[in-house]
């Protein structure tokens, strides 16, 4: 590769940056899920914490080869990378965990 001047080449992206208030947002959320739990008399069997995340279909490599000094690099892909499926998955408070959905 150092013949042909190639070198392997990293799709890079900016990841999202955590708020600064992060623990006393958590704690203030949880302070108002237990006040309502105790004003409404839930049990913990109706308490759930659901999440829902796409899952693309087609799944590119995020590596590529290429010139060493090229500024931009191209990532072949199926061109199908936006098409996708949600998975849902659901836990509740006392352990259970839901069937996928």
């Amino acid at each position: 590769m150092r013949r042909k001047n190639l070198s392997n080449r990293h799709h890079t992206t900016v990841a999202q940056c955590l708020p600064d208030d992060l623990v006393e947002k958590q704690q203030e959320f949880l302070s108002y899920i237990m006040y309502r739990r105790i004003q409404y008399d839930y049990s913990l069997a109706y308490i759930s914490n659901m999440n829902k995340t796409p899952v693309s279909f087609d799944l590119p490599s995020n590596t590529t080869i290429d010139e060493l000094d090229a500024r931009s690099v191209s990532i072949r892909t199926t061109g199908h990378e936006k098409a996708n499926f949600t998975v849902v998955l659901t836990c509740m408070v006392d352990g259970t965990k839901l069937p996928h959905l």
